[in-house]
């Protein structure tokens, strides 16, 4: 249960009162009907559950570390260094937080992403113009916030720098636009042993309002998708494929995400944790692709 609020104000703290004896409720009948089970409770990291750095421990198995928030980061990172277990470890999140160091390491691996650049400044943007659009996007950006086309100068004046910058050499998309201003790009979700495509629009009102389209995954995504795995020691996250000129090409990478469109999604991430949770209790790796 997550309400994105402090459960210290009175309307979260009403909330808690309401919704606490029903999570005590659901424990009770879990461990009657299937002992064996696991409940999972995502929590905001500002929630009264993480109020003080001195309560803070290692309490369970292991954690999940899905979010990027500061907020998240921080309790991750705390956790991190008193020994917690985490699936997407603290360095490995810090990283996939920074888009400039994702795209140089899948560069470096051979993997297709657009020409990527680094910038701070204006006239940094401008010597690029002159080879075509450009897009650009916070270097540390979450849910396409953000995320703006450029292909003149005017429009860099448009609004200020703030940097550091993730600049790429725009790639249109294959096919006819869904609407106009708009394009598809395919997210693909891995969870474990299974891949999932979804086909999305771009860009969209609000994150909320993002369409989905449940889709397969061809082979030659499906190995770009398994070797961005490899370069980030990852069994469950998302990539971004734009298809430009027949050819795909990688435009981020994020760990787990929504999995919106993914048929099932709630009951293959609960069979991945619990198999994650099951192998490392036996001191195997988590679960991946075979």
């Amino acid at each position: 249960s997550s309400t994105g609020q402090d459960p210290r104000e009175n309307s979260s703290a009403s909330r808690t009162v309401r919704h606490v004896p029903e999570f005590v409720r659901i424990a009770k009948k879990m461990n009657r009907l299937c002992p064996g089970a696991v409940m999972l409770n995502v929590t905001n990291p500002l929630t009264a559950l993480t109020r003080c750095v001195q309560e803070l421990r290692v309490a369970h198995d292991w954690y999940l570390l899905k979010g990027g928030s500061p907020a998240a980061l921080t309790l991750g990172g705390m956790l991190h260094t008193l020994g917690a277990r985490l699936l997407h470890s603290y360095p490995t999140t810090v990283v996939l937080r920074n888009k400039l160091v994702v795209m140089q390491a899948l560069e470096a691996r051979g993997l297709p992403v657009p020409a990527t650049h680094f910038a701070t400044r204006p006239e940094d943007v401008r010597s690029l113009l002159s080879s075509g659009p450009l897009i650009l996007k916070p270097y540390d950006g979450r849910c396409g916030e953000g995320i703006r086309v450029i292909e003149c100068e005017e429009e860099l004046d448009r609004e200020p720098i703030v940097a550091p910058l993730l600049v790429q050499q725009y790639l249109p998309a294959d096919g006819p636009p869904p609407a106009p201003g708009r394009s598809r790009f395919l997210k693909v979700y891995r969870i474990g042993d299974g891949m999932y495509g979804v086909w999305r629009t771009w860009p969209t009102p609000s994150w909320a309002d993002r369409e989905s389209e449940p889709c397969g995954v061809p082979a030659a995504v499906r190995e770009i998708v398994l070797a961005v795995g490899d370069v980030f020691g990852l069994t469950l996250y998302g990539v971004d494929v734009v298809f430009s000129d027949g050819h795909p090409h990688i435009v981020d990478v994020i760990p787990m995400g929504a999995c919106t469109g993914v048929p099932h999604a709630a009951q293959r991430l609960a069979d991945y944790f619990a198999e994650v949770g099951r192998r490392w209790g036996h001191g195997a790796p988590a679960p991946a692709v075979e």
